[in-house]
């Protein structure tokens, strides 16, 4: 008998700190997504922030076809995951508009959806992202350190920070380091695609966040393969997408 209350002791004893512990990680995980600078992850010209509070959230949106757009509701951690509750969805602009087919769009962008927070080893200018069932929300406080070792496209890669470039002549902007993987299916000029141009900079902005570990001979050449993003000024597909160039035909302007 004796034993058997020392077991029920023990596993009270074991049953609170369990809760505690709990309670602590809760208080934290809210920290966190309350400190948070979460910003939609989009490839199209448009943006979108999402802010926490102790219990609730809002999500401002903004973009082509809807000027503006807003949704507020609750969250809930389960274990590590958070799930939104919407509750209004509300869209305007410059008309005042709240029309069907854009609180439609809103709703589509958040659903109520679980989320959790994820550090990605691919990950090259931001540590940190809220990814969620249809949407993902990168923390902009939270930067990659240059130097860092990472893993992109199953290549093992170093960080360079976010350095401004050029390209010093036409050149395949391809999905991994090597000169038999595909270009990239992008256009930037009007003429072919997975190429970029020294012409084609007057309107796009190109930035360099990530090198292979070690220099590749191709040639007579003997150069790192660079990891970029290149923004297309006006263009809504492949607004932010990124590549490999290799080194040769980089140029910093940084």
């Amino acid at each position: 008998m004796k034993l058997n209350f020392k077991i029920i002791y023990i596993f009270i004893i074991l049953l609170l700190l369990s809760d505690g512990t709990y309670s602590v990680y809760i208080e934290n995980l809210k920290e966190r997504l309350k400190t948070g600078d979460w910003n939609l992850e989009t490839d199209r010209s448009e943006s979108g922030d999402i802010k926490f509070n102790d219990d609730g959230f809002i999500f401002k949106y903004s973009g082509e076809g809807i000027p503006y757009g807003e949704i507020t509701g609750k969250y809930e951690i389960i274990k590590n995951s958070i799930k939104l509750q919407p509750e209004h969805f509300q869209t305007g602009g410059h008309q005042g508009r709240n029309l069907p087919e854009d609180i439609k769009y809103i709703k589509n962008l958040i659903s109520i959806e679980t989320c959790r927070i994820e550090s990605p080893q691919s990950a090259v200018e931001f540590k940190d992202i809220l990814q969620c069932t249809h949407s993902s929300f990168w923390d902009h406080k939270n930067l990659v350190f240059k130097n860092t070792d990472r893993v992109i496209n199953e290549t093992n890669s170093i960080t360079t920070g976010k350095r401004k470039a050029d390209v010093t002549t036409s050149v395949y902007v391809r999905s991994k380091p090597d000169v038999s993987s595909k270009p990239l299916n992008c256009s930037w000029n009007l003429t072919s695609k997975g190429i970029i141009s020294p012409d084609d900079i007057k309107y796009s902005e190109i930035y360099v966040f990530a090198r292979t570990k070690n220099k590749i001979n191709i040639q007579s050449w003997e150069n790192y393969w660079y990891y970029v993003q290149i923004n297309k000024l006006g263009l809504a597909d492949c607004m932010r997408i990124k590549g490999w160039i290799y080194g040769e035909f980089i140029k910093f302007i940084d």
